[in-house]
């Protein structure tokens, strides 16, 4: 092999380590925010403990369908599982939408409105004592 692919594979199994890496790193911080163990998260998903344990080691590579069992009780933002470099300005918003992510249609509108309600209350109470955010 020349040096060249094999600097090539070097680069590629690296690339696939770090993303490997990530993506379990990833996985456990949304286990362990939801206060799940992996037997917890192996009993509601039918995936094997043992599976979980080398996927958030970075371990393994997963399956799309293995990886598409978890992201439901573990509600994990794709921005977050795809891009895990990017992290978001605003980690509050992430949580937000983690935390919305199950309720139904009628719940988001009330609490959009609530919201709406909130900030047209906080700027009337701004302008009227002048003061500024």
């Amino acid at each position: 092999m020349s040096k060249t692919k094999q600097n090539e594979s070097e680069e590629d199994l690296a690339e696939k380590n770090r993303i490997l890496t990530a993506l379990g790193n990833t996985i456990r911080e949304q286990r362990e925010n939801r206060e799940l163990s992996q037997t917890d998260l192996s009993i509601k998903t039918g995936v094997d403990r043992n599976t979980i344990s080398n996927l958030e080691n970075g371990k393994s590579n997963i399956r799309f369908y293995t990886l598409f069992k978890l992201l439901e009780p573990l509600r994990i933002p794709t921005d977050a599982l795809f891009y895990p470099d990017s992290k978001s300005e605003r980690p509050a918003i992430q949580e937000l939408i983690v935390e919305i992510s199950d309720l139904s249609d009628r719940e988001i509108k009330m609490l959009t409105r609530m919201i709406v309600m909130q900030k047209k209350t906080k700027g009337t109470l701004d302008s009227s004592s002048g003061t500024s955010i």
